[in-house]
């Protein structure tokens, strides 16, 4: 037979029936007191008002009893057994069990309410919680986009300057090699010279006859005498050439300065007065050179002095 017509509720468990077991489950002395509701009440009930869909409870201790009461004294469901063994009065207070089950859903009602509140108040701040966290990523990804940003123009500035130095160096640098380059080629030419006219004499010494040392002795002894002359001891122009470091790039915009030994032969002295008095000051305007003539920053202290005094306590530059 179809399960259609009947519900059980037993002590909490809920079972379908059909007619034939919902007769025999009348009769029988165990279950006789189970409530019965039809699919229909269930449904409707289910709809309009989930609490009554709580299922009938029995007494914990007379299993036969239906809970009717609840004593408010232990806050615990009771049945009439109860209310003469263990709660009686008027130790303990009574309270009809649906009476006290629509007040605690009044009171469960208001409290629901409540947390209703508190459960859109919490849902806001949740929402501002996660817009917060999207505003603080995009925040620290924008931020640290401008840092790379920036360390980037700065390493690009270093790097255009590191290069303007090593070029700076390289060409000053490349003059003075190609001299000394230069200086060897003609030391190697003297040096070949000398080194020659002395293999020659030598072999001469030693292996000539009489005839051939005379006949040579003019020829070497000008040879001689002009290798001996010759000037093997040449000034060799060996200048300084180096990299000063500034501290604070940001603010020159320059990671240093390149720095030369002066030749003061090259120097140029401007500015200088015609006439001065014994005493009197000057603003001279010093040009510093390499020893190509080139304009460069001194490695040396350079300073002008006066040459001599003139008559009458004129001096002359």
């Amino acid at each position: 037979m179809p399960r259609e017509y009947s519900h059980s509720q037993v002590c909490g468990v809920q079972y379908y029936l059909c007619n034939s077991c919902v007769k025999v489950h009348r009769n029988l002395p165990l279950t006789r007191k189970h409530q019965l509701i039809t699919i229909g009440e269930y449904k409707t009930a289910k709809s309009t008002n989930p609490v009554t869909l709580k299922a009938v409870e029995y007494c914990s201790v007379h299993t036969e009893n239906k809970i009717e009461f609840y004593c408010e004294t232990c806050q615990v469901p009771v049945c009439t057994n109860c209310t003469i063994v263990k709660h009686r009065i008027p130790q303990h207070v009574h309270t009809d069990l649906k009476d006290a089950a629509d007040e605690y859903l009044t009171e469960l009602k208001a409290m629901v309410d409540k947390l209703k509140v508190k459960e859109q108040e919490a849902e806001k701040n949740k929402t501002l919680a996660k817009q917060i966290h999207t505003d603080l990523t995009e925040q620290c990804s924008r931020e640290e986009r401008k840092v790379r940003m920036k360390a980037e123009e700065i390493i690009k500035k270093i790097k255009r300057e590191e290069q303007r130095l090593i070029d700076e160096l390289k060409n000053n640098y490349k003059m003075k090699i190609k001299r000394a380059a230069a200086d060897i080629d003609e030391m190697e030419l003297k040096h070949g010279n000398i080194k020659s006219a002395c293999s020659y004499i030598d072999t001469l010494m030693h292996h000539g006859n009489a005839g051939q040392l005379l006949s040579a002795k003019g020829n070497v002894g000008t040879r001689i005498k002009q290798l001996i002359t010759m000037e093997t001891n040449p000034n060799f122009q060996v200048e300084d050439f180096t990299f000063m470091r500034l501290d604070d790039f940001h603010e020159y915009g320059i990671l240093g300065i390149l720095k030369s030994d002066v030749w003061f032969s090259k120097c140029t002295v401007e500015n200088i007065p015609k006439q001065l008095w014994k005493g009197d000051s000057a603003d001279l305007l010093i040009t510093t050179r390499d020893s190509t003539g080139k304009q460069v920053i001194p490695i040396q202290q350079v300073k002008a002095k006066v040459r001599n005094l003139m008559h009458h306590g004129k001096t002359s530059m």
